[in-house]
Parts: structure tokens; C-alpha cells; sequence
């Protein structure tokens, strides 16, 4: 493996990378979609959710730490 990939194979450098994507999308999609854009948000908002709450259900009832 190169000397790069190891140094960029870090989370940090993950979270800082799609945060920047995320805030570059941010410029150009209200334009872009508009009332569909800010509804579709919020659902994977809201799906995100779920799926956070319906994983930390599953690891409480097999007794296992949630992390």
C-alpha cells in the first residue's frame, strides 16, 4: 500500500471529507430541487433515525453494549 492511503485511511479525514461534500451539495441543491429537495431531507433525516433507534433496540435485547 502507498505511504498516502495509510495516512488518509483515518476517520477523521473520512468525517472531514463528507462533511465538505455535504456542504458543497448543500450550495447547489435548494436551486436544484427546490420544495422536493428540503421534503427529501428530512425523510432520510427521519429514516436515518429510525434505523439508529431500531439498531440500538436490537443490541439491548441480545444484551450487547451499545457503542
Amino acid at each position: 500500500m502507498r505511504p498516502i492511503l495509510t495516512k488518509i485511511d483515518i476517520p477523521p479525514s473520512w468525517l472531514a471529507l463528507h462533511l465538505a461534500g455535504a456542504w458543497i451539495l448543500s450550495l447547489v441543491s435548494p436551486p436544484l430541487l427546490g420544495a422536493a429537495g428540503a421534503w427529501g431531507g428530512k425523510l432520510f433525516v427521519g429514516l436515518g433515525a429510525l434505523l439508529m433507534v431500531t439498531a440500538i433496540l436490537t443490541m439491548t435485547r441480545h444484551r450487547t453494549t451499545v457503542v
